[in-house]
């Protein structure tokens, strides 16, 4: 009986050494589904990212997916080198796989701070990453937003910077659609490139500036890129969006009795991934308004917007765009998303649209 407990004692043992985790200020947690024709780029993310050899206070995670049938691979980087292991799965874009590689995180890591990147091509409104292997198919922000829910949760902490390091999502619907996962959300307007090239930088700032917050490490992104990789970067504190909704449905309520949307002229905008987008501080101030009420309350979304949400806008060279968009409204439209939160909770749907 003795040396039952004994061995059960030793069995504990090494149990809790088992669930030893690493211990850091920052945790950078990028989420690269490559399965297109972007594959050609992870390895230059990863030898950046790799090539800084002081880092100190941050821990480095990726889970990438290439032109390749051979499953998906997974990087620890920090001061001590890089791990690498094999993940039996070619389903980048599938919820489980990326709640599971979220969980592995949770379970390998303690931190104090944490930034989660997604980096791939922009897709349609509420899409994500390209997957071309086995099957076409894409990551959607719904999936995105339920997977880091639970991270959130299994870390009792919110994720301090989102970074959609894809093209077009700095949107308010898909932006709306995530805007509880994080505190801040940073995104581009238009064109992003790749494989971008502020990563080396960016280590070295957190390394000496561990107690920065989610907007000081999105300008430090911003600030590190090429130039030629930027159209414009754009940062959101995303708890101002309760406010954003409150002034939108107020403006959505002096609208609803007209016949027809109005406008004196057409609002910039751009076309991506079969979608068109206005801007939307130009849209609101093109939207041809009589009423008092309605001009009182187009200028309270107007100031909430681009005095509150937006904290940050970073562009390299100058634009008369305000670094977040809205997709062109239209019944057929607000139907072929109506499962994005955006559409339902701004009541967009009382708008006077065809």
């Amino acid at each position: 009986m003795k040396q039952f407990f004994i061995l059960l004692l030793i069995f504990f043992c090494f149990q809790s050494i088992g669930r030893t985790q690493d211990s850091t200020d920052w945790i950078l947690i990028y989420y690269v589904p490559y399965d297109n024709n972007l594959s050609s780029y992870s390895d230059s993310v990863v030898t950046q990212l790799e090539s800084v050899k002081d880092i100190n206070n941050v821990q480095v995670v990726l889970q990438v997916d290439t032109a390749d049938s051979l499953g998906m691979y997974r990087y620890i980087i920090n001061k001590n080198g890089v791990r690498i292991d094999t993940v039996q799965s070619e389903e980048s874009t599938s919820q489980k796989q990326l709640t599971q590689y979220l969980k592995w995180v949770s379970k390998e890591f303690s931190f104090r701070k944490s930034a989660v990147f997604f980096l791939d091509h922009g897709g349609m409104l509420d899409e994500v990453g390209q997957d071309l292997q086995p099957d076409s198919n894409f990551l959607t922000t719904r999936s995105i937003r339920k997977s880091l829910h639970k991270f959130n949760k299994w870390n009792a902490s919110k994720v301090n910077l989102l970074y959609l390091q894809v093209c077009a999502k700095a949107s308010l619907a898909p932006l709306y659609e995530l805007h509880s996962t994080s505190e801040y959300t940073l995104a581009s307007q238009m064109l992003l490139g790749a494989p971008n090239y502020y990563y080396k930088e960016v280590l070295r700032f957190l390394s000496h500036n561990p107690n920065s917050s989610g907007i000081e490490l999105a300008k430090a992104i911003a600030m590190s890129d090429r130039k030629d990789m930027i159209s414009s970067l754009t940062c959101f504190e995303n708890q101002h969006f309760s406010t954003i909704r409150s002034d939108f449905r107020k403006l959505v309520e002096t609208l609803k009795d007209q016949p027809q949307l109005q406008f004196s002229r057409a609002p910039l905008h751009f076309d991506y991934g079969s979608d068109r987008y206005w801007d939307t501080i130009d849209f609101l101030d093109a939207l041809d308004l009589k009423d008092k009420k309605a001009i009182v309350a187009r200028e309270a979304l107007h100031q909430s917007i681009s005095k509150t949400l937006i904290c940050y806008h970073y562009s390299p060279t100058p634009t008369n765009y305000s670094g977040v968009s809205i997709a062109s409204l239209s019944k057929d439209r607000i139907r072929k998303y109506w499962n994005m939160k955006f559409y339902k909770d701004f009541k967009l749907q009382q708008l006077p649209i065809q």
